[in-house]
């Protein structure tokens, strides 16, 4: 029954995996505003974005492999976050995250700024406990194939996007259903070690007790 339950609660608290994992931790230290969406947004009302991006191969044109530019908007200043990016292994690739306020993006070439406005030397109404940033993802093909049309075109990756806020700076909220299988893992074990314990006691002081009996009789 007991092992029932732990398998139901390991159920319920399992998510999917991915094979392959990109990440890197940031925290916003001031406010600003984006009026920019690029090829994709990311926000903690909306934390995960599954999205097809094109990749390339490292050249001396393109150090980095393709460059894609999103935005992280509605962060909380001074909290720490995580941004992960997952892709399956049959598709082989490399991803690099590059993040950048208002401020710096405007001296990061080939960044289409045009479409990029800073609201914070604009308005003086911007909420200083939000940002927004502007993340650049890079994605490196990194396969080598004999087939001559496969590597005159690197392949697109179908990637998941998940921005992953920390509880108290410490934890990433994805993990809270693990520490929470774990705590009801542990209290479980030691409810039954004290039951095992307990019963094992008993079955020795018994076993004892039959052998003294034994041993009187002989002894009359």
């Amino acid at each position: 029954m007991i092992f029932s339950i732990l398998l139901h609660f390991l159920i319920l608290f399992s998510g999917l995996c991915c094979a392959n994992v990109e990440k890197a931790i940031f925290m916003p230290e001031e406010a600003s505003v984006i009026n920019y969406n690029g090829e994709f947004s990311l926000s903690p009302e909306a934390p995960v974005v599954s999205i097809s991006l094109d990749t390339a191969f490292i050249t001396s044109e393109q150090p980095k492999g393709l460059t894609h530019w999103g935005v992280l908007k509605g962060l909380n200043v001074g909290q720490r976050y995580e941004i992960r990016v997952c892709w399956a292994a049959t598709s082989p690739g490399d991803f690099y995250f590059n993040l950048y306020t208002p401020k710096q993006i405007v001296s990061v070439p080939n960044h289409p700024q045009q479409n990029l406005i800073s609201e914070t030397d604009h308005h003086s109404n911007v909420d200083p406990t939000t940002a927004d940033l502007v993340l650049e993802l890079s994605a490196v093909a990194s396969y080598f194939s004999t087939n001559k049309t496969r590597m005159a075109s690197a392949d697109p990756v179908h990637v998941q996007l998940i921005l992953d806020p920390f509880l108290f700076n410490i934890l990433p909220q994805s993990l809270l259903p693990t520490v929470i299988y774990l705590v009801i893992v542990g209290l479980v074990a030691i409810l039954l070690s004290g039951v095992i314990y307990n019963k094992l006691e008993s079955i020795a002081n018994g076993t004892e007790t039959e052998a003294a009996r034994k041993a009187a009789k002989k002894l009359q």
